[in-house]
């Protein structure tokens, strides 16, 4: 049941964090013309939308950390008080799964014996996951995640997940 719906959340957050960016304006337009620019920008949201991005992720699945500053508010405490005893005996895992994002994404796992900048440098994005903590009846989670887009931007999200009416994992609320 775990691996079943961990699957599926991390399935559902590869798709929702790798995706692509529109482009910025070009520098110094105003006026008519940055009107034009997010005109043209709307008509080719699905050119950009479409475009297959390289994705690299992290097969680690880390343990979580309770003490986590992040974690103070009412929604993540009110949720993590029922799964508490289960995440303090957790160990690191591995995705052992195959991922099969909805867009037309490449997804490939990184060699952690042999991580290098370089090798993954051509990525789009990099994602890294800790664990999926359930509650007993597993119609919520919760998971951090690790997002860079190159080797200078990136956060750290803690999603908070439920399950909806037709079984699958929807997002909640992110910190």
């Amino acid at each position: 049941m775990e691996d079943k719906n961990t699957k599926e959340i991390i399935n559902v957050l590869v798709d929702k964090y790798a995706k692509p960016l529109t482009p910025p304006p070009p520098i110094g337009i105003s006026g008519k013309e940055y009107e034009q620019f997010l005109v043209d920008r709307k008509s080719n949201k699905n050119r950009w939308l479409n475009k297959k991005m390289e994705v690299a992720i992290d097969p680690r699945l880390s343990i979580f950390d309770m003490n986590d500053k992040y974690l103070d508010t009412i929604l993540f405490k009110e949720f993590i008080g029922t799964v508490q005893k289960r995440i303090q005996n957790k160990d690191s895992k591995r995705i052992d799964f195959e991922i099969t994002p909805t867009r037309s994404n490449v997804i490939s796992f990184l060699d952690t014996t042999l991580v290098s900048k370089e090798k993954y440098r051509n990525s789009d994005v990099l994602l890294a996951f800790s664990r999926v903590y359930f509650n007993d009846d597993y119609s919520k989670a919760i998971i951090k995640v690790h997002f860079n887009r190159g080797w200078s931007s990136g956060f750290l999200v803690y999603c908070f997940l439920e399950k909806g009416k037709n079984g699958n994992w929807v997002l909640r609320y992110e910190k």
